[in-house]
């Protein structure tokens, strides 16, 4: 499985999986999808990025920040650490110094175009929703949890009529409740990042993350057996 709907993954991955016949599945957040808006965390780093370079304009950021109740003598380091929640202050700020996310994506299509999911269905490869656009869970509430699922899963069956509903949390899984399950709407599948466990809702995978850990995905697997 992938996470994210990434461009790399039909540039890179795609090619090798169809060379092997290996089956994948991707998980997508619509509002990314043709590169119409990009993650917050991604316009904090080109943020902090420009900052960096052209400290000229630092005074304009910490205007907006200092508008927002927020003081710190490192500008770049406190847009480091603004969250999900904070989303129109990063708009603000991007404007501010300067950073044009529409431009940045037209020259940096980082993510897929629905013709090449569609083209990759037409394959054989799954796809599936990975909330609107991907927060952390935890930094949510339980309604707002509910709608991110809700609301991405519904999008991917709309616009790829994919005849099942699959979701991946973004980030971690351990910490969310029950009452998200069962308030999610129909779901065939839904899959954590949480190593191998029995888990205690039905019909939710948990996958083995082997990226993070540098290794071959034989010697990943054995760790988290030996773990298991």
């Amino acid at each position: 499985t992938f996470d994210d709907g990434l461009a790399v993954v039909y540039h890179k991955i795609r090619p090798i999986l169809l060379k092997h016949g290996i089956s994948a599945a991707f998980f997508i957040n619509p509002p990314f999808i043709d590169q119409a808006e990009l993650h917050y965390k991604r316009k904090v780093n080109l943020i902090s990025k420009k900052l960096r370079n052209e400290p000229q304009y630092l005074p304009a950021a910490q205007s907006v920040l200092h508008a927002a109740s927020i003081t710190s003598d490192d500008v770049a380091g406190a847009i480091e650490k603004l969250a999900y929640h904070q989303s129109r202050l990063i708009n603000r700020l991007a404007e501010a110094v300067q950073v044009d996310i529409a431009q940045y994506l037209k020259e940096n299509p980082i993510y897929l175009t629905t013709e090449q999911i569609n083209r990759m269905i037409a394959e054989g490869f799954t796809f599936g929703a990975h909330s609107w656009d991907h927060p952390n869970y935890i930094d949510l509430l339980i309604e707002e949890q509910c709608i991110q699922t809700s609301a991405s899963m519904q999008w991917v069956a709309e616009h790829f009529t994919p005849g099942y509903r699959f979701f991946a949390f973004p980030y971690r899984d351990f910490h969310l409740s029950k009452a998200l399950f069962a308030n999610i709407g129909p779901v065939d599948l839904t899959f954590g990042t949480h190593g191998m466990v029995n888990d205690v809702i039905p019909n939710h995978i948990q996958r083995t993350d082997v990226e993070r850990s540098g290794l071959p995905c034989g010697s990943a697997m054995k760790i988290n057996y030996l773990k298991y």
